[in-house]
């Protein structure tokens, strides 16, 4: 089962997402990346929310099935040299076993798992971007992550709305946001 499966991590050794459900209702699962621009965008935003105490019944975990080209490494040692400062737990997926199970097609990409492997949310972490179908013709050139520079973050995040739902045990407010993104390679 892949679940079970270990993969190697940034700080923790080799971890499986069933070690990071043990004790938990639930596992967010965030396919990353440590190239692509909105990705690294969310990397804070996710250790702020990973924190809040409301939501440690809760495991969040960083996923990185991306391949490294010449220019753009992904490698477990670059994830290691950019981001050992992180809380959340980071994991390298090198032959693409979790993304192809999860289906993720972006970075970031997340999915909210129940204690059945159930996903129970799928998509983007909130509404910071507009998928591409919203753009105007000619807005896609400016912006971000053209220009660089980030929009107004929303307050809330559509998966503090499904966390707090989940854990609250009422209804999922949505179980599906389209997420925006670099695509995984």
């Amino acid at each position: 089962m892949i679940f079970e499966k270990k993969f190697p991590s940034v700080k923790h050794g080799m971890l499986s997402l069933a070690e990071l459900m043990k004790g938990k209702k639930g596992v967010l699962v965030i396919f990353t990346s440590i190239q692509c621009p909105y990705a690294l965008a969310y990397y804070s935003k996710i250790e702020e929310i990973s924190a809040k105490e409301f939501f440690k019944d809760i495991s969040f975990v960083f996923v990185n099935s991306n391949q490294s080209t010449e220019d753009e490494l992904e490698t477990i040692d670059e994830m290691r040299t950019q981001f050992n400062n992180l809380n959340t737990p980071y994991i390298k997926d090198e032959d693409k076993e979790l993304c192809n199970q999860f289906t993720a097609q972006f970075t970031p990409h997340s999915f909210l798992l129940n204690q059945e492997w159930n996903t129970i949310y799928e998509g983007a972490i909130d509404s910071w971007f507009k998928p591409p179908s919203e753009y105007v013709e000619g807005e896609m050139e400016k912006g971000f992550p053209w220009d660089d520079e980030l929009p107004i973050s929303p307050q809330i995040t559509f998966i503090e709305e499904v966390l707090s739902a989940y854990l609250h045990e009422k209804s999922i407010p949505f179980v599906y946001k389209t997420a925006i993104g670099c695509i995984i390679k």
